[in-house]
């Protein structure tokens, strides 16, 4: 349908359920500041560079709309000293003027952020408040702590500390050994492969699956780090390298496996030494995708997986 343009008087097309009264932006801007009932902006004269300019009625009822610019802002900050020792923005000596909702912390806020509404000293405790937490008692130590409820319907949250769900799996059997400590680190023996010691979680698994190829013979039988290659004309750098097993196939072959999560520098000049002095000697390298991809195979037919 056609209207008419409240401020040229040219006629635009619109549809029936828009409620527009001007044709462009251009003329809703020219019609607000002509406009004396609708005029929003006052002539204010800056603090700064004594010029005029218009500011915002609403923003000087905050108590704002005193410069023209933020950069004028800042020189007359500089020039009155006022960015400086107690007047800085981030001194740790000011006065607090708000409490937390959340805490009951006193903190310091701007003027803007207090008109915003701000009622909180952090984000943590902002989140909290949205998201309540529910007391929760370990099942190992008996402490309580707090969790989320999202994380007791799934049934996590069980235990207040790694070393605590450690504990629990020791109880279940579903780990081998129990280290005693709250590290991420898997090094040590393992009882279910005769106390042989391995250095991460991975080689102990990886340990597990050629046992488990031992039980269904697969394979004849499989040793760990027995051999140690030498790269005599090296004489700086990597000279010497072990690989992790050494698995001794059906049809008499011999296959060095190599377990590593991720291939640094120094393991690629290995693997490339390897190659040059020792072309005869095959060597498999177990890397992430191909332990993940394993993993997900025989996960739940091997005991004691980590």
């Amino acid at each position: 349908m056609l209207k008419k343009c409240f401020h040229c008087l040219a006629e635009f097309k619109a549809k029936p359920s828009e409620l527009g009264k001007f044709c462009s932006h251009e003329c809703y801007w020219d019609s607000k500041r002509q406009n004396p009932v609708c005029n929003w902006k006052e002539d204010r004269i800056c603090d700064g560079c004594k010029c005029s300019f218009k500011a915002v009625k609403s923003s000087i009822e905050k108590g704002m709309g005193r410069f023209c610019s933020k950069p004028c802002f800042g020189r007359y900050l500089t020039e009155n000293g006022l960015r400086a020792g107690s007047n800085a923005f981030q001194w740790k000596g000011r006065e607090h003027n708000c409490r937390c909702k959340r805490c009951g912390k006193t903190f310091w806020l701007g003027l803007g952020r207090i008109n915003n509404g701000q009622k909180y000293c952090s984000k943590k405790c902002w989140r909290e408040t949205l998201i309540p937490k529910i007391p929760m008692q370990c099942i190992e130590c008996g402490k309580i702590k707090l969790i989320y409820y999202s994380h007791f319907a799934r049934g996590v949250g069980e235990c207040c500390s790694r070393r605590c769900a450690r504990v629990k799996l020791f109880r279940q059997n579903k780990v081998a050994t129990w280290t005693g400590d709250n590290r991420r680190s898997k090094a040590g023996k393992r009882a279910d492969l005769n106390n042989l010691y391995v250095r991460s979680s991975w080689e102990a698994n990886w340990a597990r699956y050629l046992k488990f190829l031992v039980e269904h013979k697969k394979i004849i039988k499989w040793e760990y780090e027995p051999d140690t290659f030498e790269f005599k004309t090296i004489k700086r750098g990597t000279r010497f390298y072990t690989p992790d097993f050494k698995v001794f196939e059906n049809d008499g072959s011999i296959v060095y496996h190599e377990v590593k999560g991720y291939n640094d520098e120094k393991s690629k000049t290995r693997a490339k030494r390897m190659k040059r002095f020792y072309p005869h000697i095959k060597i498999r390298l177990v890397d992430q995708a191909a332990y993940r991809g394993l993993e997900r195979t025989v996960k739940g037919l091997i005991l004691f997986w980590e």
